[in-house]
């Protein structure tokens, strides 16, 4: 068989089922041929409970595919509660695709595209649309992988792997009746999203026609990188913060106002958390005196840098910054804590994975989860009761 997780490469290698591919949702149509040997090799799927399997499942059907196509019930989830070991660790990543697999991922999405009614809209009309995006809401999804978007993609457009811009559209998306158009480097990958997308409810999806190949050729450029959101007040804030480079500390008090689960995840050694939603509340149970020497970090050196400039505002006059952040710090070849830490305030600003919590929380997540599915609910317990008819009907 053939095990594959549609899940991102990062919860991939956090732990899967073992001798799993990663192969993230999106990336089915155009990779699993690379694969599957024969037609009747079963076809395995899994994420870390049920959604993204189901997706990724219902996709490889939708394909046309002769091979047995099944989900592991309650995914990685299921998989431990049942005492068996995940994967950790894991890097297995499917060979680049054919020309037959990359000819079949159009013949495929030709086909969904004429089954769901999703319109190719060309390169020109994705350009006059964003240019009104200040009187519209336009989101461009940029649904290939990281590497293919960091090398060049539609300005404005957000990276977005084709799975997650399924599992976690709201992420992304603020407005439901906005414009939303899928790209990638052709329309294999963008058509097989865009159909799930349109099975939501998203009244305005489309597929940029040829994807970014067809975009360069119509003469508009590309950008390359990942852009660095830049917050309201950034560039003030760090007019009136000094900034420091990586190095020995001294007798600073190191605050992280990463969140939680990212702070533990790697911080400046000795570094004390506080969620930044609470630092003007809780800065003192760190320093007291507001005459210490504080160094503000986080992951990058943004957020940190507009909560060193509300302490400086706070009255700790000696507030720096961390420049460049904890990335920063690693490029310096720094040693980095991970862990608990020193953590000054309650980790209740983010939402841990079930996984996360252990296994009761597994069992009250898939709990919850399978009670949405209606085909384990009678119908007639969706309708209320009502009197026999006498005359033997209802």
């Amino acid at each position: 068989m053939v095990i594959v997780d549609t899940r991102t490469p990062e919860e991939y290698a956090r732990g899967c089922l073992p001798g799993a591919w990663s192969m993230p949702g999106g990336e089915l149509v155009l990779r699993i041929g690379e694969l599957v040997e024969r037609p009747d090799q079963t076809i395995v799927v899994h994420c870390g409970g049920r959604t993204r399997s189901y997706l990724g499942a219902e996709s490889l059907r939708r394909m046309g595919l002769p091979n047995p196509i099944v989900a592991v019930k309650n995914g990685t989830m299921g998989w431990q509660l049942d005492g068996l070991e995940l994967e950790r660790g894991a890097s297995r990543w499917p060979p680049a695709p054919s020309e037959k697999s990359r000819a079949r991922a159009v013949e495929i999405a030709a086909r969904v595209a004429a089954e769901d009614g999703t319109p190719l809209v060309s390169a020109d009309a994705v350009a006059e649309r964003w240019s009104r995006r200040d009187r519209e809401n336009v989101t461009l999804f940029d649904v290939r992988t990281r590497e293919e978007y960091d090398a060049g993609h539609v300005p404005g457009s957000i990276w977005v792997p084709g799975g997650q811009a399924v599992q976690a559209t709201d992420d992304h998306m603020a407005v439901r009746a906005g414009w939303l158009v899928l790209i990638c480097d052709g329309f294999g990958r963008s058509i097989m999203t865009a159909g799930w997308l349109k099975r939501m409810g998203f009244p305005h999806v489309a597929v940029l026609e040829g994807g970014v190949p067809a975009w360069q050729r119509s003469g508009h450029p590309l950008e390359t990188g990942e852009p660095v959101a830049t917050p309201f007040g950034f560039e003030a804030a760090r007019r009136v913060v000094e900034r420091v480079p990586p190095g020995p500390v001294g007798d600073a008090v190191v605050v992280s106002v990463d969140p939680s689960d990212v702070y533990q995840r790697g911080h400046v050694p000795g570094a004390r958390w506080i969620g930044r939603g609470r630092l003007e509340l809780l800065i003192d149970r760190a320093a007291p005196d507001t005459h210490a020497p504080v160094l503000v970090t986080c992951a990058d050196g943004v957020q940190s840098t507009l909560a060193a400039a509300t302490l400086r505002r706070m009255g700790y006059a000696a507030a720096r910054v961390l420049e460049g952040g904890l990335a920063a710090w690693k490029a310096a070849g720094l040693p980095v804590e991970t862990g608990p830490g020193t953590m000054l305030d309650e980790a209740d600003d983010v939402v841990q994975k079930p996984y996360e919590r252990g296994r009761a929380a597994m069992e009250a997540y898939l709990r919850w989860e399978e009670a949405l599915d209606p085909r384990g609910v009678s119908p007639h317990a969706l309708l209320p009761e009502r009197p026999a008819d006498p005359r033997g009907s209802r």
